[in-house]
């Protein structure tokens, strides 16, 4: 083969090798430093350490926004605040390893009615790597699935007038990076809600059991999951793919 000939096939396979490399270096990147998935917010957010918390429990109320607090399975613990010269409509307590949110009995006009506004920006952004509990009362809670850590939760729910929502579209530059992290499966969820809503999308979770009672609501659009059994009352409905609804079972309320 003539030296031209090397050298141009060279050059068309830096050409095709090029943006896998990127794309590893943007992951190793979002590995090291995740706020870069948040449309770098470093501009826009104070990162603040946070003590090593396995246990999550937000107490709201009824002018709390659902897209305002998220959560991200990380390898370290911290949070994101919002930075603004609003005034603090929450305050953050740890005793021992539990994490405690509490939100004012009046927030900021930001707040707004209870809709599902994904495209802007939390007020409060979450991290930890071993969330073993959330409890939730009066509030909504994105958990956002664009992770690599999650491979391994393994989460209990229990939810008071509150709603969960799994996420999975992000606003960001290096987004289609981590459309990968979609095929990974969190270990296992356990769900308990009264007049709650379980929101999971497409992700995918090895094994789920959940109980709902109440004027309740669960969703999932995947059926592949090791075990997946469920318990609900009358008043609660569902919304998942046929072949699971044999596994549902209905009971009586008392």
């Amino acid at each position: 083969m003539k030296t031209s000939n090397k050298i141009l096939l060279f050059f068309v396979a830096l050409l095709l090798l090029y943006p896998a490399f990127l794309s590893y270096i943007k992951r190793k990147e979002y590995e090291k430093n995740p706020t870069k998935l948040f449309r770098k917010e470093n501009r826009y957010y104070d990162l603040e350490e946070l003590e090593d918390f396995k246990h999550l429990k937000i107490i709201g109320n009824d002018s709390t926004q659902l897209s305002h607090i998220r959560f991200t399975y990380s390898d370290s613990c911290f949070s994101l605040n919002k930075k603004d010269d609003l005034p603090k409509e929450f305050s953050i307590d740890n005793k021992q390893d539990t994490l405690i949110i509490t939100l004012n009995e009046k927030g900021n006009d930001y707040w707004g009615e209870n809709i599902k506004d994904f495209k802007s920006t939390p007020r409060l952004h979450l991290f930890a790597s071993d969330l073993q509990s959330v409890t939730l009362d009066n509030i909504g809670l994105i958990i956002n699935a664009v992770t690599f850590k999650k491979e391994n939760a393994s989460t209990s729910f229990h939810l008071n007038k509150s709603e969960v929502v799994m996420e999975t579209i992000y606003d960001s530059d290096i987004t289609h990076i981590l459309e990968k992290t979609s095929k990974i499966p969190y270990k296992s969820f356990d769900i308990n809600g009264m007049d709650s809503n379980f929101d999971l999308g497409n992700v995918l979770c090895d094994s789920l059991t959940f109980n709902l009672k109440g004027k309740s609501f669960f969703r999932t659009t995947s059926d592949s999951f090791t075990h997946f059994s469920g318990e609900i009352g009358y008043e609660t409905t569902t919304e998942i793919p046929e072949r699971l609804k044999e596994s549902i079972k209905v009971f009586e309320e008392k």
